[in-house]
């Protein structure tokens, strides 16, 4: 899959395709994907929605189990100049991580051009569920990423609970990126929502009552858990009831990373003029090569049988 994560998609559900496997498969029967280079996917609707699209297909892992999720963040870096050839050679890097390990991966790849142009970060991987992947994206510094990794690490069951709610129900405030959630994750930002270990309305008006030492006589705990929630703005979710305080985050992140999360500028410092390669191509053309070719070739015409083209190879 190092061609997948080359491309820019990382979710290790979906196995990749060329176009002419995408074919294949649709024409039996199978469900294709079209993948983009954001991570997303779009689901094929005809078949001439894959022909007309140069990019990657993808067909999801029947083998694959949603539940067994990566528990660590992870970053997958490649080196650029082979990538540029059509070469998908790259690994995943563990987050958070330090400057030797960073520097033994780009050995590894090949890169001994110590310049942050000669590598890039093409996909993440991260310890949340899947429609929580649009805030985190491949795009900021490796450093950004580290100290991302780092914050995450060090928290709490009950505060990463509450981190993850912030944004699958009060995302629009955070916006997406690494910048963005390092500064959601400042203290005083976090602060800016409550989250209260309630599951439904009866619990959350016990709990009230309780901390208020008050109820109105006339109703239920469930009503008066009701009448809370309306006047707070809040919502119930799998970690806890959540309500925003204060309508808006403060700036607290100003795009300085701290210097035992910057580990880029030493392992470039550290790196070898002269390094062995690895990843040698194998003798079939790699799909990434393979959309490379597509993209700079006329289509081929084929003949027609009840709708299908005639000649098309199988997997």
């Amino acid at each position: 899959r190092a061609d997948m994560y080359a491309y820019g998609y990382g979710w290790d559900g979906m196995i990749p395709l060329s176009k002419e496997g995408a074919l294949a498969l649709w024409d039996k029967g199978h469900e294709i994907f079209r993948l983009y280079e954001n991570d997303a996917e779009g689901a094929v609707d005809n078949r001439a929605d894959i022909e007309n699209f140069d990019g990657l297909f993808g067909v999801e892992d029947p083998a694959w189990e949603r539940e067994k999720r990566e528990e660590s963040f992870e970053a997958f870096i490649i080196n650029r100049e082979r990538y540029s050839k059509g070469e998908a050679v790259g690994e995943w890097l563990a987050l958070p991580a330090d400057a030797d390990t960073l520097r033994n991966l780009l050995e590894r790849i090949g890169v001994g051009e110590p310049s942050e142009e000669a590598f890039t970060v093409t996909a993440v991987r991260v310890p949340m569920p899947d429609y929580l992947r649009d805030h985190v994206t491949k795009y900021g510094s490796l450093d950004e990423m580290n100290m991302l990794a780092a914050y995450l690490r060090g928290m709490a069951d009950f505060e990463f609970g509450k981190f993850q709610a912030i944004l699958a129900y009060n995302g629009h405030m955070v916006g997406n990126g690494t910048a963005a959630l390092i500064n959601l994750l400042d203290e005083d930002n976090l602060a800016a929502f409550n989250m209260i270990p309630a599951e439904d309305a009866e619990t959350l008006g016990r709990y009230y009552a309780e901390e208020n030492d008050e109820k109105p006589d006339d109703v239920s705990f469930e009503q008066y858990g009701r009448m809370c929630q309306q006047e707070e703005g809040g919502v119930f979710t799998e970690w806890g009831y959540l309500y925003p305080r204060y309508g808006e985050l403060l700036p607290m992140y100003t795009g300085t990373v701290p210097n035992e999360y910057r580990i880029t500028d030493e392992a470039l410092c550290g790196l070898r003029s002269h390094t062995p390669e690895r990843g040698v191509p194998d003798e079939k053309p790699s799909v990434l090569g393979q959309i490379r070719e597509a993209r700079n070739t006329p289509p081929t015409l084929h003949r027609q049988r009840d709708g299908h083209n005639i000649g098309e190879p199988d997997l």
